[in-house]
């Protein structure tokens, strides 16, 4: 009997939802060009015949046509971090801070954060986390996730507009699966989710297993509490991390909660190998930590936010980012100002999930201080989580080898320099201004996001265009389409677009200009200071030493360096090209500085050093300098304060040497109020 048009729609679902499956599972039932088939035919009967759709029709979860490129979208309220926390002691001063009646704690979920905008019970949009204030669009990706409700359930039809926010995630054994299908392509199952989630072909994230979990939703008058809110998205057809559950306020103690929670959670089994704490009741995914809630919305609202995370919400991480392995040797980088930099190379370790064989070890004062010798057992941390670094000595080798600077340049074979910089840090540089390598990584600099940002000018045409055709970052602006198009590695429409880019950046701003200049001991911050003296950069280049030191918390040494930079022969060269290729730097208006005395952080310099839960760098200088006070990169006799973090360094030996008042970051947020 022949089939009507709704029974083939019906199979046509049925059998195209059952080979994504088993696709992703490595063992796939057709082959690529069938399924596409088989999409394309089911696309075309639901367009001629709506009313026979089928609600889970693979046709909304998997897109026919790969995008152009993702839309970057703001988001209706910020996606705003989570503040961690790793002992009882910070977790009873989170408790004490809050003084709520309730809270919840679910699993923080190893995946990536996503927002789900929904109106009229239907998914309409779906964006990644991205800067928090804006995020990608990747609505196409979202919709190939098969337990993600497309069309909420029950009560959920008749909101108007709901946004859902949750993490999306590569259930642990789907992975191991789907990855040796791959060649064990990725690393972890965080790493195979990441890249998934931003593919621009969506029916590429359809081959992946992704699954989402809701955990929050932004500002609705109809949900009161957390509890509530978990009730209300299992209704609508969400999946909602397992054992959620809510404590007393009242019975909350740094024991009780601390302890009890993790063993409820955790049942004190945990895979020490990647150091991701390892469920044990059969879910099938990974986390390092619980996250803590107020329950009661109308409190989270009076607790409030700091710039970087709600204040109401914590996640008590349990995680482990050192390993102890071998130092074999170390390597002599270059910098961008001559100086050389001293990169330890190990005998390679896992942290953290990834393979760790180089760590800095800062400078020959960091050498000396922890007696380094090659051949030692050393403890490496990821500082701030991210930069691996020698923390301390384990076991001294018998025969360890001491460690010495070069004697010449290891890229040039140009003359060597040691001596004591401003902070009296014991500095090794090379002399030579034409130092192959001091070459490269002035390039780069100047290109990078922190100064100019010239998008897609990578290392390896940096690397070949040194060789080839430029001397140095001015260069670039002489540059012609026949030039990058001889770079062997550049296409037509890859050297086109590179060379509109550099186009574009003949006028910069000039806080970033000066900071891609590489002013020697002079970053991002002096920067910005003098751009809140000067208006152009032709008086930056007249100010001579002594106004230039007036300008606070711009030191003696670096006023100098400052003023012989633009007296030097190497400024003059690119001043000369600067002219030629038509480059300037635009002029800052004038802005009269706002004094108020009111500011609680008035008159006061603040040194910031170290990682500290509720703000990124560039917030917490925002931060200081919004209220009141003077942001400063260094220590000195003028620093009134240190804002202490995690792995503060070589700062707070500095500040207790000089009698600077050190405070932590919980001291720092009460004086702002």
């Amino acid at each position: 009997m022949k089939q009507t048009i709704q029974e083939t729609m019906k199979h046509l679902t049925r059998e195209l939802n059952h080979a994504n499956v088993w696709y992703r599972l490595g063992k796939p039932t057709m082959s690529d060009s069938e399924f596409d088939r088989k999409l394309r035919e089911l696309k075309k009967l639901e367009e001629n015949h709506p009313e026979y759709k089928c609600p889970d029709s693979p046709v909304d979860r998997i897109g026919v046509e790969p995008l152009a490129g993702l839309t970057r979208v703001k988001h209706s309220e910020p996606m705003l971090s989570i503040s961690n926390v790793y002992n009882n002691d910070d977790l009873e001063k989170w408790f004490e801070n809050t003084k709520a009646e309730s809270y919840t704690a679910e699993y923080k979920i190893d995946g990536v954060a996503v927002s789900l905008i929904y109106e009229n019970g239907k998914l309409v949009q779906a964006l990644t986390r991205g800067d928090g204030v804006e995020g990608d669009d990747v609505t196409h990706n979202i919709r190939t996730i098969d337990e993600l409700p497309l069309e909420l359930k029950g009560d959920g039809r008749r909101l108007r507009r709901l946004e859902i926010r949750g993490e999306v995630y590569m259930p642990t054994t789907m992975f191991a699966q789907w990855n040796e299908s791959t060649g064990n392509k990725y690393k972890n199952a965080r790493n195979a989710c990441a890249g998934a989630v931003r593919l621009l072909d969506a029916r590429e994230c359809a081959k992946r297993p992704l699954a989402f979990i809701a955990h929050s939703a932004t500002h609705d008058p109809t949900i009161h509490s957390q509890e509530q809110f978990l009730q209300r998205m299992k209704a609508f057809g969400f999946k909602i991390a397992p054992y959620p559950i809510v404590v007393d306020g009242n019975e909350v103690t740094k024991y009780s909660f601390d302890r009890e929670i993790l063993a409820y959670y955790f049942r004190n089994e945990y895979q020490a190998g990647n150091n991701k704490i390892q469920l044990v009741e059969g879910y099938d995914f990974e986390t390092d930590g619980v996250v803590i809630k107020v329950n009661d919305f109308a409190h989270r609202e009076r607790i409030g936010f700091t710039s970087h995370s709600p204040k109401w919400i914590v996640a008590l991480k349990v995680e482990n980012y050192e390993a102890d392995t071998r130092l074999n040797g170390v390597d002599w980088q270059v910098g961008k100002t001559g100086i050389l930099t001293p990169v330890a190379l190990l005998e390679p370790v896992e942290i953290d999930g990834t393979t760790v064989s180089k760590a800095t070890m800062h400078n020959l004062d960091v050498i000396k201080t922890l007696g380094l010798k090659i051949g030692d057992t050393v403890r490496v941390k990821k500082a701030g989580k991210i930069i691996p670094a020698i923390d301390c000595v384990v076991e001294h080798h018998k025969n360890g080898v001491e460690i010495k600077p070069p004697e010449k340049c290891p890229s040039c074979n140009g003359p060597i320099t040691i001596h004591k910089d401003e902070d009296r840090c014991t500095t090794v540089r090379c002399e030579n201004s034409s130092c192959e390598a001091q070459k490269m990584t002035r390039i780069q600099f100047y290109v990078s996001r922190a100064a100019v940002n010239m998008v897609g000018i990578g290392d390896q045409l940096i690397e070949w265009l040194v060789e080839h055709k430029i001397e140095d970052f001015m260069d670039l602006y002489r540059l012609t389409f026949d030039d990058l198009i001889e770079a062997p590695h550049l296409g037509e429409k890859s050297a086109r677009k590179i060379w509109d880019t550099i186009q574009s950046h003949k006028n910069p701003p000039l806080e970033k200009f000066l900071i891609g200049l590489g002013l020697p001991g002079a970053g991002a911050g002096t920067a910005k200071r003098l751009c809140s003296v000067y208006t152009s950069l032709g008086e930056i280049a007249c100010a001579v030493a002594e106004e230039l030191e007036r300008i606070p918390d711009i030191g003696k040494l670096t006023a100098e360096n400052i003023e012989q930079f633009f007296k030097s022969d190497y400024w003059r060269n690119l001043r000369n090209k600067m002219t030629s290729f038509g480059v300037y730097p635009q002029d800052v208006p004038k802005k009269e500085p706002v004094v108020s005395e009111n500011l609680p952080l008035t008159g006061l310099s603040i040194v910031v050093t170290g990682t500290l839960n509720g703000y990124k760098r560039d917030e917490i200088q925002a931060v200081i300098e919004r209220h009141g006070g003077k942001y400063s990169g260094s220590i000195s006799k003028k620093t009134d304060y240190l804002v202490l973090g995690i792995d503060g360094g070589s700062k707070e030996a500095k500040a207790r040497q000089l009698g600077v008042k050190i405070i932590d970051e919980q001291e720092f947020n009460r004086m702002i109020g």
